[in-house]
């Protein structure tokens, strides 16, 4: 019995001799340096910032990253930081300071309601596990969160992952709508893009098969073939020089070019009607 307790108080002050002391994580305060210092994608390494003790924040929905404070103007600035380069820089209200709006006037705590008064085309992305996301024109990016169930601006941000978007106004029976869509990240879609930024393209369009608006482009444009099954909203590239907007669904061997933010099933079936109608398209200024 005397063995077993020598052994095992041998085994213990082994253990204690390894064991470490849990590192605690608190706000890094950078003092010396400028938010123009640390431009997305900048390295710190020359710096001399020690993260190893700062704590994390979110910057996509599964990836913690440490960060450091910045005070500049009155407003307090959060810089991820992830393999040593800024990642995200976000708007802090966290300290004293004044309240931050970006050149629209969107401020952390805004509603969505308020938010869609002074922003009435901001197209809206839903990302799982993350909120609601929005580019404004500014350059920065917002997250919407629901509290107390009500979406608010929970985050202001940039993290130079700009979104390429466009404006579709959709004329019928004198009636003027306005959508926005998100374009894809294929060759077909940068061209669809490249020919809007060189002037408005206006499209007749006629309704096919009760699933959606179907019109001519001016150019045909490259082609990213392949089986997909549709969505309402989706804008689809057919035979390279066709142009279409999916109210329903249906399967079929072609190229994705963008889709519609914020508009669902029953509202798409209102704005596009029964009959024909011009769709012209542009890019967002």
């Amino acid at each position: 019995m005397k063995k077993i307790f020598i052994l095992l108080t041998f085994l213990f002050s082994i253990a204690n001799a390894f064991a470490t002391d849990p590192i605690e994580h608190g706000e890094i305060f950078v003092n010396d340096k400028n938010l123009s210092d640390f431009p997305i994608g900048a390295d710190i390494s020359s710096y001399n910032i020690d993260l190893s003790t700062a704590n994390t924040i979110l910057i996509s929905p599964s990836c913690f990253v440490p960060y450091f404070n910045i005070y500049e103007n009155s407003y307090w600035y959060r810089i991820a930081v992830a393999d040593n380069k800024v990642d995200t820089i976000f708007v802090s209200d966290a300290y004293f300071g004044k309240r931050f709006k970006t050149e629209e006037g969107v401020f952390l705590g805004m509603t969505k309601n308020e938010l869609l008064k002074i922003c009435p085309y901001l197209s809206l992305t839903k990302i799982n596990g993350w909120g609601t996301e929005a580019q404004l024109k500014s350059g920065w990016k917002i997250l919407l969160s629901n509290k107390d169930g009500t979406d608010i601006v929970s985050s202001i941000y940039k993290n130079g992952k700009t979104d390429m978007v466009i404006k579709i106004k959709i004329l019928r029976d004198s009636i003027e709508f306005i959508m926005t869509a998100v374009i894809e990240d294929n060759s077909s879609a940068a061209a669809f893009y490249e020919l809007l930024q060189k002037g408005d393209v206006t499209v007749k369009m006629h309704d096919y098969g009760n699933f959606e608006k179907v019109g001519s482009l001016p150019k045909s444009l490259p082609r990213n073939d392949k089986q997909i099954t549709t969505e309402p909203g989706d804008i689809i590239l057919y035979q390279g020089n066709q142009i279409t907007i999916y109210y329903d669904v249906n399967s079929w061997n072609f190229t994705k070019l963008g889709k519609v933010e914020g508009q669902t099933q029953e509202d798409l079936k209102k704005i596009l009607g029964k009959g024909d109608v011009t769709a012209v398209f542009s890019v967002m200024e």
